[in-house]
């Protein structure tokens, strides 16, 4: 992962939509950009976050690009960018998210911004589930006032946890929350 900014590789055969893709998340984003499926492979690594990927691209489609970026276990997000509405097949061939053309600015910055919060969402999801474990091994051993105080600190860290990841899930749409539950 970059130090400093988010790493978005786009990959579209137009390079118009390049163009304007790469100036819409130039602020905040460090922009990779790929005409091709092969350049793109070329270009991914582990410091990219996202993937825009356009789905029908010559010699090499959207799809077999996320099978071998996959089989390489690179974690970075995918978004499927489509002309096609048909979301639920882009997911189930590994995008985490699939947006239609024509795309809208809001529409990118959305997605790109969401496809982001899943790894803050993925660590506050961790760190609930190690306060719990935490919590187990307390009760198993808690014969002290000492102990008490201390699961009373963890109680009220896990509901503050639990809250925040409640609060998250509420402002997911059903794509997002289907991207993030597949993992």
């Amino acid at each position: 992962m970059s130090d400093t900014e988010p790493v978005v590789l786009i990959v579209e055969d137009e390079s118009s939509l390049v163009d304007i893709y790469s100036h819409w998340l130039s602020d905040g984003y460090e922009i990779r950009a790929a005409e091709s499926g092969e350049k793109a492979l070329e270009l991914i690594d582990e410091e990219v976050n996202i993937v825009v990927l356009d789905r029908l691209m010559p010699a090499m489609t959207g799809r077999e690009v996320i099978d071998i970026v996959r089989d390489q276990g690179l974690e970075c997000k995918i978004v499927m960018a489509t002309a096609v509405e048909s979301n639920f097949d882009l997911i189930e061939a590994g995008a985490d998210a699939a947006i239609t053309k024509p795309i809208t600015k809001d529409e990118l910055l959305s997605v790109v911004s969401q496809m982001l919060d899943h790894d803050d969402y993925r660590g506050l999801e961790a760190r609930y589930f190690d306060l719990l474990a935490e919590r187990a091994e307390l009760l198993t051993n808690a014969d002290s006032v000492e102990a008490s105080d201390e699961l009373a600190a963890l109680e009220s860290q896990i509901e503050e946890l639990a809250e925040r990841l409640e609060d998250r899930t509420d402002e997911m749409d059903d794509n997002a929350f289907i991207s993030l539950m597949r993992g």
